[in-house]
């Protein structure tokens, strides 16, 4: 697991600029070339779109940081052909430079070194989890975006959060069979965790439901939505629910029921789970699951807090956790109670 890491950095490139302060060397597979430069560039607009599939087009090395977009990165720069789309950029880095660079990111690099360090151990789990899963064929182990992970560069490193990744290194979650657990998180649960069994399609083990008592005073800003029964029944229709008039919408304790009449005239009870039902609005309009809904006339009306999917650990928690005395390990045991901090080597093969 401690070995190579692939972190993707950015999909469909149609040209790809690198540059070093050091010379790079550039290994140009498809020609057989090895070139050296502190920049070069890739036409990533390919003639022969077959010949390019997925295959790997240049492998650069450098002595020091090479920037991209912006940005320098420690470690080897792949570029990939992605299917005649353009290139795809990954960044070959060792997994503590990685971790130290989203710590800036992911939480920020000022707060409480062991909120630093709690956010470090979680996202450990969270990466190696990917790269446990990840299929061979993809190129890289995970995204730098915020559907995974959100890394950064050289740049964002910095002595604290250097020390946060170093002083947990090798440290991630496991469940009691000893498994690597993929360790969610988010920013502000908005004072609830959810069991993602309640709200995400899918099958996940030892994550609780309970109440945050510790981002109370970081409620942030309070988010309300207004719909109408006529646009909530078309938004239904998108996600194949059909529903021809709406009586009731009431929670169920996992979700929401709604009662009405169905197409063929029937009076029926649809059963939608949070996560559906944020769909269906749209998490543009509901940054999180803790939400309440009302309906008010012809009104569907949705009031709520925070921001995130409420699994696992909520950062702003953690900080107020760090900022009250509490170590990363209380931490983690608050936000992870059916999870122990285990060292990689520990692991069930």
């Amino acid at each position: 697991l401690l070995g190579t890491f692939y972190n993707f950095l950015a999909p469909y490139q149609k040209s790809v600029l690198l540059s070093a302060n050091k010379l790079m060397e550039v290994n140009l597979e498809k020609e057989g070339v090895t070139k050296t430069g502190k920049k070069i560039s890739f036409n990533c607009d390919f003639k022969n779109q077959e010949n390019y599939r997925k295959s790997l087009v240049a492998s650069i090395k450098a002595d020091g940081p090479v920037s991209f977009q912006g940005q320098e990165f420690y470690g080897d720069i792949e570029i990939l052909a992605s299917s005649g789309k353009g290139c795809e950029v990954i960044n070959n880095v060792k997994l503590e430079n990685y971790l130290s660079s989203l710590l800036s990111k992911e939480m920020n690099q000022s707060w409480p070194l062991e909120a630093l360090k709690a956010q470090a151990v979680a996202a450990r789990s969270y990466a190696l989890s990917k790269k446990m899963n990840r299929l061979s064929h993809r190129g890289f182990h995970i995204e730098s975006s915020e559907r995974e992970q959100v890394s950064g560069g050289e740049s964002d490193q910095t002595m604290r959060t250097d020390l946060a990744a170093y002083m947990t290194k090798g440290l991630v979650l496991s469940n009691k069979k000893s498994e690597l657990v993929q360790a969610y998180y988010h920013a502000h649960c908005g004072g609830k965790l959810f069991n993602p069994n309640n709200i995400w399609e899918g099958e996940f083990h030892g994550f609780v439901e309970k109440k945050c008592s510790y981002c109370k005073e970081f409620n942030g800003k309070k988010f309300k939505h207004k719909v109408s029964l006529f646009d909530l029944k078309r938004s239904l229709r998108k996600q194949k629910i059909y529903i021809k008039k709406i009586f009731e919408i009431r929670p169920n304790g996992v979700g929401f029921e709604l009662s009405g009449v169905a197409y063929d005239n029937k009076k029926k009870v649809w059963k939608l789970s949070r996560g559906k039902f944020r769909k269906v609005i749209g998490t543009k309009y509901l940054p999180s699951f803790n939400f309440d809904i009302s309906m008010q006339g012809r009104t569907l009306s949705v009031t709520g807090k925070g921001n995130g999917h409420g699994v696992g650990m909520c950062q702003v928690g953690a900080l107020k956790m760090a900022q009250t005395g509490k170590n990363y390990k209380e931490i983690l045991k608050y936000y992870y109670p059916n999870f122990k901090i285990s060292q990689i080597r520990e692991l069930k093969k």
